[in-house]
């Protein structure tokens, strides 16, 4: 199954989540356990009503780092389910063969990853990032603190990074910057702006020595 945790995230509407989440667990195929797993072989056997579901309700899965057989497996089964994915190799990305990649690039929506991930895969696919980037959907690219490179649709645009006041610790900055990436997806922004809501809450990150209890201005995203 796929975990909902730091590294692996869904999106999915809000006005669906009590409803569908209920149907789920009702089913025996979603634990209200943290962090909750999704068996999406399950999830996707075609016709099922749990099948059907989710693709009504879940409009982006954020596919984070594992290993290549289980990346590839759960990559194909949100292709099954028709549910677009998010490509994050992160730490693993070393271990993905060219064929691998290709795969990700002709049925992920988007790549992400910081600038040495973004290499590596350059470098096994024996590419310059300007190829990959016509061949990928869109390439989302983390510069720490020179912000955010968005390859899309044969355009770059830069996203700036916000100054952290103190950067104590940088520990889960990379994973709140995907968060503030999929809130600001979900809440109908375009990419850039998205894009901007994840560098402001990367930045609340690196002011905190904890990368997951600290708390948020209440003006973040205002």
């Amino acid at each position: 199954g796929v975990s909902w945790e730091a590294s692996t995230w869904k999106w999915l509407k809000a006005k669906a989540l009590n409803g569908f989440f209920d149907e789920l667990g009702s089913s025996g195929y979603w634990s209200r356990t943290w962090p909750c797993v999704w068996d999406l072989h399950t999830l996707s056997e075609p016709g099922s009503r749990i099948h059907k579901r989710a693709k009504m309700y879940i409009d982006l899965a954020l596919l984070g780092p594992e290993s290549p057989e289980l990346m590839l497996t759960q990559g194909r089964d949100l292709q099954q389910l028709g549910i677009p994915l998010m490509f994050d190799p992160g730490q693993w990305v070393s271990k993905f063969t060219a064929p691998d990649l290709e795969w990700f690039l002709n049925h992920a929506h988007y790549l992400i990853g910081n600038e040495h991930e973004i290499a590596v895969i350059t470098a096994t696919l024996g590419v310059s990032l300007t190829s990959l980037a016509d061949r990928a959907h869109t390439i989302i690219v983390t510069r720490a603190a020179d912000g955010v490179d968005i390859f899309q649709a044969g355009r770059l645009q830069h996203v700036p990074a916000i100054s952290a006041e103190h950067i104590v610790d940088a520990t889960g900055s990379g994973d709140a910057f995907r968060a503030g990436l999929l809130f600001g997806l979900s809440q109908g922004l375009d990419l850039n702006g998205a894009a901007a809501y994840g560098c402001r809450l990367a930045a609340a990150a690196l002011n905190s020595l904890s990368p997951q209890d600290y708390e948020l201005p209440a003006d973040l995203f205002s």
